[in-house]
């Protein structure tokens, strides 16, 4: 089965064309609740990856959790979370890979994020071992982090008052062993 945005998502996104669109509703007075997760968990070695097709704010998150989209009692912010592992994209931090709310490693400046704009591709990929890998533009983001081997599904968070959207793209990576992280089959 592709993968794609299962439709229950935070109150505050919508999941459009069959499930490969996520955008975020402009609400003036509320940040969070702006979640969609992945219908399904992600295999390994398949990338999940988005391409920003609208951006007003670069407060955004990508990331996984053992948390189904059917199980999980949706936080107003993932790093509320757990056990929750993402890249968060913020305009006054920077990028920065968090574990349960906790930053472990900054990956992206604060000049780098305010740079992200529409067209731009962030990723994410896990090996078998539980190691994840973070991408920008398909460019590996720093060290790998080492997560679960538990099955987990991909998210994206929206954050901000304003519209940003995103579109789901297919696997970017056709990986066939560990070595091959990071390089990119054309």
């Amino acid at each position: 089965m592709a993968l794609k945005f299962d439709g229950r998502c935070g109150k505050y996104i919508k999941v459009k064309e069959g499930g490969l669109v996520v955008k975020r509703r402009s609400i003036s007075y509320q940040a969070g609740y702006a979640v969609a997760f992945t219908s399904r968990c992600l295999r390994t070695l398949e990338s999940f990856a988005v391409e920003i097709q609208q951006l007003t704010s670069c407060w955004l998150s990508i990331g996984i959790t053992t948390w189904s989209p059917q199980e999980v009692v949706i936080p107003k912010y993932m790093t509320e979370l757990t056990p929750t592992w993402m890249l968060r994209c913020h305009p006054y931090s920077g990028g920065e890979v968090m574990v349960n709310g906790r930053t472990v490693q900054n990956v992206l400046s604060v000049d780098e994020v305010e740079a992200l704009k529409v067209g731009y591709k962030l990723a994410l990929m896990m090996t078998p071992e539980g190691e994840l890998h973070f991408f920008l533009n398909e460019k590996q983001l720093g060290q790998g982090c080492a997560t679960t081997t538990e099955a987990v599904y991909g998210f994206i968070e929206l954050l901000g008052y304003k519209r940003n959207s995103v579109r789901l793209i297919p696997d970017l990576r056709k990986v066939s062993t560990e070595a091959d992280v990071g390089e990119v089959v054309k």
